[in-house]
């Protein structure tokens, strides 16, 4: 297994080079006329995100590797953490589900049943699960179609 660390400082130069590469592709869709919020406001954010968590993450990772080189700390004694392999496939199930249900039956069932399956599947209670889902979905559905004018999935119900 690899050591923490050294999986940090390997997914820290992911994320940055992920980040590099969103970013110039964000830049390059059209702007809107009269609007600073245009098509590549959000992309271009994530891709900057993406660069200062890598950075973040790999100055971290490099930290903790040259105190395991060296010896220091509770770092050595301390049993290293498994990679929660089972969470991340959760996720990307999550996702693909999404992806398949929301052009469908629209952003707001698709993003119900993905906030909700989640919580489900970390063992949350259903009515907790259900209501979280909902005002959650509601909100976000509300953030992009009503402020930011960004269209979202439309199910058959129009909504």
């Amino acid at each position: 297994m690899i050591p923490v660390s050294r999986a940090d400082v390997v997914l820290g130069l992911l994320a940055i080079l992920a980040g590099a590469a969103i970013l110039p592709m964000s830049l390059a869709l059209p702007s809107l006329p009269q609007s600073y919020a245009g098509p590549s406001l959000f992309p271009s954010l994530i891709g900057c995100l993406f660069i200062l968590a890598g950075v973040v993450i790999t100055i971290n990772g490099l930290r903790a590797w040259r105190a395991e080189k060296a010896g220091q700390g509770d770092e050595a004694s301390q049993p290293r953490p498994q990679f929660a392999w089972r969470r991340m496939i959760e996720v990307l199930i999550a996702v693909a589900v999404f992806i398949i249900v929301a052009p469908r039956l629209g952003f707001v069932v698709g993003g119900f049943v993905l906030v909700a399956g989640m919580l489900l599947i970390r063992g949350n209670r259903w009515t907790t699960s259900v209501a979280v889902a909902l005002i959650l979905t509601i909100i976000v559905r509300w953030i992009f179609v009503s402020l930011l004018k960004v269209p979202l999935p439309v199910g058959p119900w129009g909504w």
